[in-house]
């Protein structure tokens, strides 16, 4: 998906460098020099809260699947309000465990389809837009104890006496956010656990508590906002415990290129395997994550924060400064509403794209051409002589200044007109940006012979660019993406995004440029991603890691610590599986593994080129070919998921099998016969009621993977759902041979079974 950090130096610390996804898009600078480790900071059993994980997941495609996976469920199975936990079947609970995290994962992040970069959410009238690092403290904090023994109304009382958060304000600010939509963030549990040693390793907390930590990435706009969380969460812990600690910061110093020598890291997991891998009763549990930090748990905790940093690491471009992130505002223009400057962005991005020197670390001001405008070159000094003070964590932004400068344009197109008749807020097109950029480049310079030619297109500018710049070529690729945007198949809309991306060539980063304009330019919306070629160098052994892997899935029959400890879970989700990796049998680590695949396009790198690659759609299809067996067997594990845990089981169905397989991955399948064959035999064999689900019958209809309609089609006639005359409506020929292939198979299975 596009992932970006910042170096500046030859020092790399998860302390002190900032690791993130580029779609998040909040203010933030980049963290100065830090004197001790976050993970140290923390005592062993809040090692899952540690600021560490959060970036490290933040590399992982599990955040997005989980968002789809609460977004294609049917009707909720929770619990009725006078029905005890105790009282319902394993299945029962961690299916009900498992709709609330994609719920709370929906209630903090924002993707606009499949394809799009995931952020944390920004609507006004959602509580997410308001978190901090001290909220998110508390919230990280409160899903530990969230039970019936502590109702809502003690969060309610937090909330207003330590943050002035009450229904609609925030202190004396009005928000328009309900106390229920606050709520929202902290119904993740249903019944206290008997002691941390029960909760603190479940699915619940490994989901709850990487949701928090992302959450956090993602607003935090300095290491100072690490600190309060630290603080915060120390509040917080204190006061639950009854109790008073100072944070215990260990200089640790920071980490350098050599500090990820094979070698270093072998060590760092080796730690980490003894660690995990001791014998863990409730009673040494307990004691081990109470214990004052010493200089072994500082040990570990300090390898914890290396393989993260190793993680997150691969996702950094080799040997490139990267330009700072450019925060999106909501500004007014001459009195107008205050409108959000998505648009505005994106030609502050291209300008970064096209100025940015790599080697420097600064804006190259001689790439622009002698026509460009007065103002524009004003703005573009002054912002590249604060650079300096903003890797400092100055809170200098130039968000109103451009949005001023790109209000009330001739030729350009807008969404906003001000009581005075000016125009601001940017119409999101590529015409219209095509637009902006003549008339900054262009259209402001009366001497120029091309002022009156208006460019349409981005190919102009490209071409504009590489005559005035032919040692940085710009090259630019177009593509139209439809989306379906709605579920009813009686009403389904076609939502179609612009989308370019543009490169200079030879340079290591790329953007991708996505736009939508809705009725007739009334609203619409623009999103960068910035692309970069990652080191992809990861050094981690392989026999360690899946050792690691396996323990972190070890039932929790198998006394040992990290069976109870999240932070491993957590760790694992963010590792990269080695191939061949077999999915576990057991309900819980089946679900964490089926997030972890990534099921989508990855956007993470693209070299544009002005020549034809012969080979790339030979490529693509072997990449569909191997993404096709691994989705093929994701669905297989949720099939036999369902024969134990009927319920977990029907909602990875349903999510799995509307996933895509347009991804680059390796499967245990390659070398299978038919994938096909085996997915729609394993459908065929659950049982009647569970694919009676509404929602399950949809996503078989509408999986590309498999024979999805003759399948659905095939299953309704078993149910007694469809007639004869149904399916000759609705089946074409090659459809009904289909049909017949499936209704053999499964009777060949019940011959088989009898």
């Amino acid at each position: 998906m596009g992932w970006l950090g910042h170096r500046s130096s030859p020092e790399i610390s998860m302390v002190h460098k900032r690791l993130l996804r580029p779609s998040d898009r909040q203010a933030r600078r980049h963290l100065s020099r830090a004197d001790g480790t976050f993970a140290s900071a923390l005592p062993p059993r809040l090692w899952h809260l540690s600021p560490c994980l959060g970036a490290a997941l933040a590399t992982s495609p599990w955040l997005g699947n989980l968002m789809r996976l609460g977004q294609r469920q049917g009707i909720s199975i929770g619990f009725d309000k006078d029905e005890d936990a105790a009282s319902c079947s394993k299945d029962m609970i961690l299916s009900h465990q498992l709709e609330q995290a994609s719920f709370l994962a929906n209630n903090l992040f924002f993707q606009m389809i499949r394809e799009s970069p995931i952020h944390v959410i920004r609507n006004k009238s959602m509580p997410a837009s308001y978190l901090s690092p001290a909220t998110i403290a508390f919230f990280s904090s409160f899903s530990l104890h969230n039970s019936q023994h502590q109702p809502h109304s003690v969060a309610k009382d937090i909330l207003q006496r330590d943050f002035g958060i009450r229904s609609n304000y925030i202190h004396d600010q009005k928000t328009g956010v309900s106390m229920a939509r606050w709520m929202d963030l902290v119904r993740t549990q249903t019944k206290q656990p008997s002691s941390i040693y029960d909760y603190n390793g479940s699915i619940q907390q490994v989901l709850v508590s990487s949701l928090w930590l992302v959450a956090l990435w993602g607003t935090a706009t300095s290491r100072q906002d690490l600190n309060e969380y630290i603080q915060a969460m120390h509040q917080y812990d204190n006061r639950r415990e009854k109790k008073t600690t100072s944070i215990p910061y260990h200089n640790n110093g920071v980490f350098v290129e050599s500090d990820f020598a094979p070698e270093k890291l072998e060590n760092a997991l080796d730690q980490l395997i003894h660690y995990y891998n001791q014998p863990c009763t409730p009673h040494d549990y307990n004691h081990t994550v109470e214990n004052i930090i010493d200089n072994k748990s500082t040990e570990t905790s300090t390898a914890v924060e290396l393989i993260c940093a190793h993680i997150a690491l691969q996702h950094q471009p080799v040997a490139t400064i990267l330009p700072p992130i450019l925060p999106n505002g909501y500004y007014n223009f001459d009195n107008g509403e205050t409108k959000a400057d998505c648009v505005e962005v994106t030609i502050r991005e291209i300008f970064y794209l096209l100025l940015w020197d790599e080697s420097e670390g600064k804006l190259d001001m001689s790439r622009l051409p002698d026509t460009a405008s007065q103002q524009l070159k004003h703005l573009l000094m002054a912002e590249s002589d604060h650079l300096p003070q903003q890797a400092c964590d100055n809170n200098i932004d130039f968000g109103k200044e451009w949005f001023d400068l790109l209000s009330h344009r001739g030729q350009c197109r807008y969404l906003a007109r001000s009581p005075n008749g000016k125009m601001y807020e940017l119409a999101p097109t590529l015409e219209n940006i095509s637009l902006v950029m003549w008339s900054l480049l262009i259209g402001e310079d009366n001497a120029c012979s091309r002022k009156n030619r208006h460019w349409h297109s981005l190919d102009e500018l490209a071409h504009y660019w590489t005559e005035c710049n032919p040692q940085y070529k710009l090259l630019v690729e177009f593509d139209v993406l439809k989306h379906v945007g709605s579920s009813n198949a009686s009403s389904r809309s076609i939502i179609e995004h612009e989308i370019a991306h543009l490169q200079l060539c030879g340079s290591s980063r790329a953007m991708e440029i996505r736009l939508r304009c809705d009725w007739d330019e009334a609203c619409g919306m623009a999103a960068v991603t910035r692309l970069v070629e990652p080191r992809n160098e990861d050094s981690l052994n392989e026999e360690q890691v899946r050792e690691l892997l396996e323990i972190s899935r070890t039932s929790s029959s198998h006394d040992v610590m990290g069976s109870h400890d999240s932070s491993l879970a957590m760790m694992c989700l963010a590792l990269r599986q080695p191939q061949g990796t077999i999915l576990s049998p057991a309900p819980s680590a089946t679900i964490l593994q089926l997030l972890d695949n990534p099921y989508g396009p990855d956007r993470r790198v693209v070299q544009l080129t002005d020549v034809v690659d012969e080979r790339h759609g030979q490529v693509h299809l072997e990449e569909l070919k191997e993404s096709g067996y691994v989705l093929s067997e994701a669905i297989l594990a949720a099939c036999r998921t369902c024969e134990a845990s009927p319920l977990i089981g029907q909602q990875l169905l349903r999510w799995i099998l509307k996933e895509s397989p347009v991804v680059v991955e390796k499967s245990n399948l390659c070398h299978s016969h038919n994938p096909k064959l085996h997915v729609e035999h394993a459908l065929l064999s659950l049982p009647l009621d569970l694919l009676s689900d509404d929602s399950l019958l949809e996503s078989i209809l509408e999986n590309r993977t498999i024979r999805g309609k003759a399948l659905a089609m095939l299953v309704l006639w078993r149910l007694r759902k469809a007639t004869l005359l149904d399916l000759l409506l609705r089946l074409r020929a090659s459809e009904w041979m289909d049909l017949i292939e499936m209704s053999q198979l499964n009777t060949q299975r019940k011959n088989t079974l009898s």
